[in-house]
């Protein structure tokens, strides 16, 4: 299975069928429309308390890394489907969930994730 991650604003997404894009952010742009997987999203108290400055990005990542271990690998993995486009709010380059959602998968699963 190949599935790519990206940022809701990247202008690639254009030429991608909405069909194909998924959410896994807490929220969603007003202009977006598409699946969203809440299951892979991550806490809003984690969110919350690492946009707020009480807890660093290595405490954020310890806790969506448990809470990815906890949903067990078959079950994340049957959440996901071939060639779509997993999304959130951060830019490339940037501390973003769906970076270490691509390293758990690639770690775990053994799975072809690329960004966009």
């Amino acid at each position: 299975m190949k599935i790519y991650t990206s940022y809701f604003a990247n202008r690639k997404l254009q030429t991608i069928s909405p069909d194909a894009l998924r959410a896994i952010s807490v929220g969603l742009p007003k202009e977006m429309t598409c699946t969203k997987i809440k299951e892979l999203a991550p806490d809003w108290a984690t969110v919350s308390a690492y946009k707020d400055g009480k807890i660093e990005w290595d405490e954020y990542t310890r806790q969506y890394i448990t809470k990815l271990d906890a949903l067990d690998v078959t079950k994340i993995a049957s959440l996901l489907e071939d060639g779509c486009v997993y999304l959130c709010f951060e830019g490339k380059g940037k501390n973003c969930h769906r970076h270490i959602l691509a390293d758990w998968l690639r770690e775990h699963a053994g799975m072809d994730v690329q960004e966009l």
